[in-house]
């Protein structure tokens, strides 16, 4: 048996290959929709899809998530959260609060870690002595956040996953989470 193709690893030029071997390219562009701009992975409720292609999604595909396995918040706000890969292994994400004067958040900053562990071995940095073990697709990367990406660790590395990962936030058929360019710190 051939292994499932996981579907929110494909860009959306390989969905559409994907997707045209039993179905018009339309079809892509309406699963895209459902998957990158509503934020759904219930095939159930992807209404306009056919039957034919929904099974074909669940017997031939696999829409592999993360899943939240834990949430610290430091005293000074900092949220820290980590998630569980399909290997799992597992992948952190930083939330920094910036506060005005008076209290009240006035932005955050996101760390989003762009690989597991890393190979440059820093003796200073905790994901340095690891090691590399794996590098998370780009869907992966997608489905862990909402916001821009400030890579963890050396991330021209990483630099086609995590350009990859700003390519499709920065586009306007991301839709529920397109931010604008300048919003990223590269």
């Amino acid at each position: 048996m051939a292994t499932p193709v996981d579907i929110l690893a494909l860009d959306r030029a390989s969905l559409k290959a994907w997707v045209e071997e039993s179905d018009p390219g339309f079809r892509a562009d309406q699963l895209w929709r459902w998957l990158w701009k509503q934020g759904e992975r219930n095939l159930d409720a992807m209404t306009n899809l056919p039957a034919s292609l929904r099974e074909r999604i669940s017997t031939k595909g696999v829409i592999n998530q993360l899943s939240l396995s834990g949430q610290q918040v430091a005293s000074d706000g900092t949220i820290k959260f980590l998630f569980a890969l399909t290997s799992g292994r597992h992948v952190e994400t930083v939330l920094i609060p910036d506060f005005a004067e008076d209290g009240m958040p006035v932005r955050m900053t996101v760390g989003v870690s762009s690989q597991v562990g890393c190979a440059m071995g820093c003796s200073f940095c905790a994901t340095g002595l690891m090691g590399f073990q794996q590098k998370p697709d780009v869907g992966r990367l997608q489905s862990k956040c909402n916001w821009p990406t400030m890579p963890l660790g050396r991330p021209t590395i990483r630099r086609y996953r995590t350009s990859s990962s700003w390519a499709w936030r920065t586009s306007p058929e991301y839709g529920w989470c397109a931010w604008s360019d300048r919003k990223i710190d590269r």
